[in-house]
């Protein structure tokens, strides 16, 4: 998912503040402000689905308020229609009409009813969706966070390889240093010269014997 982040002092600042206090670089902290961007971005608009859903029920409650007068209207007409056969038995048409036409109303009205129910549904599923994706955010900036915390052990043991290696070095410097001094001290080779390895160990066994 892309997500756009407009840079300014105060998102400089945050970047500042997670690069000092989590010794990160610079674009692990970046992604770490960008990831909070998105979190805070997705919470907005839940919060405003909320809203949206709170007037939705408000607007259903006054429907089912309006559903159930007109069911009370047309119990009363029915009534009225039934005593009005006997005296007024002209008007049976009128009233026929007015129930019809109430009727038609509330068909209107439940036609109505089921599509702000719809909508509601949709917008149920969209919070669900965002929830979804808030709770992904969050998820991917706690792989991160792990993710940061095995390259600084992998880093520190690098640097734990670094300095076993210098010491090796350190002392494989101080022996080559004792052999050349020592071939330094041994008569040189009549063949070779001086440096000649084979020469100085058959020295060297001349000379214990010798003490021996």
């Amino acid at each position: 998912m892309e997500v756009t982040v407009k840079i300014d002092s105060k998102v400089i600042r945050k970047l500042i503040a997670v690069m000092e206090e989590r010794s990160l670089d610079f674009n692990a902290a970046l992604r770490i402000c960008v990831l909070g961007t998105h979190v805070v971005k997705n919470y907005d608009v839940l919060i405003e689905t909320q809203k949206e859903l709170a007037e939705t029920k408000d607007a259903l409650e006054g429907i089912y308020n309006l559903f159930i007068n007109a069911e009370t209207r047309i119990t009363e007409l029915e009534k009225e229609l039934t005593e009005g056969k006997k005296a007024h038995a002209c008007d049976l048409e009128e009233a026929r009409q007015r129930v019809d036409s109430l009727r038609e109303r509330i068909r209107k009205m439940e036609n109505e009813l089921i599509s702000i129910e719809a909508e509601n549904l949709l917008e149920i599923k969209r919070d669900h969706a965002l929830q979804k994706e808030l709770k992904v955010s969050r998820q991917d900036t706690k792989i991160q966070c792990g993710e940061i915390k095995n390259l600084r052990g992998k880093l520190t043991h690098m640097y734990e390889i670094k300095d076993a290696l210098q010491e090796e070095l350190r002392v494989a410097d101080q022996l080559i240093e004792t052999r050349n001094t020592l071939l330094e001290m041994i008569p040189e080779c009549a063949l070779h010269g001086k440096h000649c390895v084979p020469h100085a160990q058959k020295w060297i066994i001349n000379q214990l014997n010798g003490f021996c």
